[in-house]
């Protein structure tokens, strides 16, 4: 982890040494889907510790997400991009013995900023990584019912997250403006407390416009 906020700090830095004519600036939106994850184990096993003999967890980890994002090209084949982002909910419910429920709703964002190397493999388009660190909050409503009680109904957790993905990015002829598609991953989300770390993934499409 800190090898990658010191590869992020350099490139943010010399982004903002470099004039103004030596790179583009550009800024876009995306919107698709995000899949976060359940980690059944340890909410059993939390159970297991508060005296329930058995548990079966059940998960809904796909959602609707989006984003945007503003970048600057500091090399032809090398951009640095902060961005925020709605990484959807993750939701899951265990059924306890004795007779009860407990569910939660797992709320996350995240703002950042990333290194996008890549090259150009055909006129007009760029293939790109991504890696970069952001300040990702995961919120988690809970409620039980039957045998099962929480001492809480909600809460909120931040964590520095590590960024990583791929995409590529399509530039009309003629035009300032782009298509872009994005998958990729943040790390670290969550604590023990709403059911375990997680990773929440996003496949998005976007569109952008240089100035």
């Amino acid at each position: 982890m800190k090898k990658i906020i010191g590869c992020v700090a350099a490139a943010a830095l010399a982004a903002a040494a470099m004039p103004a004519t030596a790179a583009g600036w550009y800024a876009g939106v995306s919107l698709g889907n995000t899949y976060g994850q359940v980690n059944n184990g340890r909410i059993e096993s939390d159970l297991r510790s508060l005296g329930f003999s058995s548990a079966s967890v059940s998960g809904d980890t796909k959602d609707f997400g989006g984003r945007a994002f503003l970048g600057r090209h500091v090399l032809p084949w090398l951009s640095v991009e902060g961005y925020y982002a709605d990484l959807g909910d993750t939701n899951w419910r265990a059924t306890t013995v004795p007779e009860g429920t407990v569910s939660a709703r797992i709320e996350s964002k995240a703002y950042g900023i990333a290194l996008l190397p890549g090259f150009s493999p055909a006129k007009n388009l760029m293939v790109f990584g991504k890696l970069g660190i952001a300040r990702a909050e995961a919120k988690a409503s809970f409620a039980s019912s039957g045998f099962a009680e929480l001492e809480s109904s909600s809460r909120k957790d931040t964590s520095t997250a590590a960024i990583y993905g791929l995409g590529a990015a399509w530039r009309f002829e003629g035009s300032n403006a782009f298509v872009r598609l994005d998958l990729d991953s943040h790390d670290n989300l969550g604590s023990n407390e709403i059911g375990g770390k997680f990773k929440a993934r996003a496949a998005h499409v976007g569109f952008g416009l240089g100035f």
